[in-house]
């Protein structure tokens, strides 16, 4: 085997890779569009006096992913909080 070839950890990592940065991907797409689920019920029962529990319970929903997919991808590419305690 060639030095330079990758190994058969090496190409299952690269393969595994794909997903993980799909679901990144995802994760982001469910912040953005938050940002317009929580602004449209905002404007709407603010503006128009309308409410939707609907809209509401969507919020809840797409947190999940965000949270649990967005901290995973986060994780995996190192841009996670550190946070450092003085005692």
């Amino acid at each position: 085997m060639h030095p330079r070839s990758p190994s058969g950890l090496r190409r299952l990592e690269a393969a595994l890779l794909i997903p993980v940065e799909w679901a990144g991907r995802l994760a982001a797409a469910c912040g953005l569009l938050m940002v317009f689920v929580v602004a449209g019920n905002v404007l709407t029962r603010y503006g128009f006096n309308l409410s939707s529990v609907a809209l509401q319970e969507l919020e809840w929903h797409l947190v999940s992913p965000i949270a649990l997919i967005g901290m995973s991808y986060a994780m995996q590419k190192g841009e996670h909080v550190r946070v450092d305690f003085l005692y």
